[in-house]
């Protein structure tokens, strides 16, 4: 990243907290982002890690378009799992994260949309169970619920400074396995062989850099099945 490069003075920042969460205006996600101006969103993210950008409704194609100024998308998510269970938005880039089936119906409960739904509850960061991980997720309202069903975002690079001493050197060369399906087997869901094998178990440092800030990461969500070297 080139740090001179000098601001736009069009991205307007609001933090949320001095360095964790912000509110981001003055730019047009519909539109395309100019270079420096998508040089100036990745600094704020590297800064804030979640950019909030309020009333700004994006369709599926707008969506991927945003995505792609970024870097490329990922589909195999879609593609693999998730479009034997949702078509109705029909772009492999996207995912539907809501409770409608694919005719548009309120899934019932014994519904495989549910389900997944139930498994994403618990705190995880997206793709970690992947040979690649994501770069950024993107996420755009479509229907905010009337009540309740706030996204919620932690910031692991204030997990990791707030440990202790003696948990950082317990950790600091340690291995988690990252398995996909971990949750919805703890949950008591069985998939079949084809979805179990989609994404094999993958193994990642507990510590981590994060590139953009420098700043350390702890690592290790409702993914993880196992940490080498240490019982279950």
């Amino acid at each position: 990243m080139n740090q001179n490069i000098k601001p736009t003075g069009q991205l307007k920042i609001a933090p949320v907290t001095p360095d964790f969460a912000a509110v981001a205006s003055g730019v047009d996600l519909a539109k395309p982002l100019a270079p420096e101006l998508v040089d100036e969103i990745v600094r704020a993210i590297d800064k804030y890690a979640v950019l909030i950008f309020h009333g700004q409704p994006l369709s599926p194609e707008q969506l991927v378009v945003l995505g792609e100024q970024f870097g490329p998308l990922d589909r195999g998510l879609q593609q693999k799992l998730l479009n034997q269970l949702q078509t109705r938005i029909g772009n492999d880039a996207v995912s539907d994260i809501s409770n409608l089936d694919t005719a548009g119906k309120i899934a019932p409960p014994e519904h495989a949309q549910t389900a997944m739904n139930v498994g994403n509850r618990c705190w995880h960061t997206d793709s970690s169970y992947a040979h690649n991980p994501f770069r950024y997720s993107i996420l755009s309202a479509v229907t905010a619920a009337s009540w309740g069903g706030q996204t919620e975002f932690a910031d692991l690079r204030a997990a990791y400074d707030d440990l202790d001493a003696r948990t950082k050197a317990l950790i600091a060369d340690k291995v988690a396995v990252f398995f996909s399906h971990f949750t919805r087997q703890r949950m008591g869901i069985i998939d079949t062989p084809d979805a179990l094998s989609a994404y094999p178990p993958v193994r990642w440092p507990m510590v981590r850099t994060h590139p953009g800030s420098g700043r350390k990461v702890i690592w290790c969500d409702s993914k993880v099945c196992e940490i080498e070297g240490m019982t279950v």
